[in-house]
């Protein structure tokens, strides 16, 4: 999590465990942030969607399990999703729409460009992956090139199939995201009290950071980030 916080162009605040809840999710006004990552379990259904979601961390007076009707239901404005968990580009295929699942709801939320896995991923073994990923989108490559240089960095250091060629595209490919190149590694102390993103990870994860000099209706939007856990 903190590696992938790194790359925000403002600061970051962490959400963990109990804190990376459903019911906050659902309540947070998520408009404002560019970049959501989400890190967690996923549960795929191919045959109904009822018993697909992702697992977030109940309170309140929800369970925990974030369904697609639910991610349907935010209001987003941003740029990239990452759905760091298994399976989660999988789903329903329906005769004229095709896969319906957990990233077809987002992109109808607002989400522009959404990055999926179309099986079971390791959290350790994509560390690499995703730093690769995010270090591509901070030098300003679209996702979908970002993406594939980081799976190409894959190949070449001789990491097996399962760790890289899952990960896909939903969305616009050629989406861009205003993030930065970090330029030391991650610590602790880089995120303090009063900063303006988030970053949520544990039973579910999930991280916002806000960009800097942008004036739109947008406002400021951030990026979300956390680490896996499956």
């Amino acid at each position: 999590a903190r590696r992938v916080a790194r790359y925000a162009a403002g600061d970051a605040v962490v959400r963990v465990r109990g804190q990376a809840s459903e019911d906050w999710l659902k309540r947070e006004p998520l408009a404002g942030f560019g970049v959501i990552h989400l890190a967690t379990h996923a549960l795929v259904d191919e045959r109904a969607l009822t018993r697909t979601a992702l697992a977030l961390a109940p309170g309140g007076s929800e369970d925990g399990f974030l369904s697609p009707a639910d991610l349907a239901g935010l209001k987003l404005d941003a740029d990239l999703v990452v759905l760091s968990a298994c399976r989660t580009a999988g789903g329903v295929t329906v005769a004229g729409e095709g896969v319906q699942g957990l990233t077809t709801p987002l992109v109808a939320a607002g989400a522009r460009s959404v990055v999926a896995t179309q099986w079971r991923v390791g959290d350790r073994s994509t560390v690499r992956l995703v730093e690769d990923l995010y270090d591509g989108l901070a030098r300003g490559r679209p996702v979908a090139a970002a993406l594939r240089d980081a799976k190409l960095a894959a190949l070449r250091r001789g990491a097996p199939p399962g760790e890289w060629a899952g990960f896909t595209v939903v969305g616009d490919p050629l989406t861009t995201v205003a993030l930065v190149v970090p330029a030391e590694p991650s610590t602790a102390a880089r995120f303090g009290v009063g900063a303006t993103a988030l970053l949520v990870m544990g039973a579910a994860a999930y991280g916002l950071v806000r960009r800097r000099g942008r004036k739109s209706d947008r406002g400021v939007a951030p990026a979300a980030v956390a680490p896996t856990h499956h």
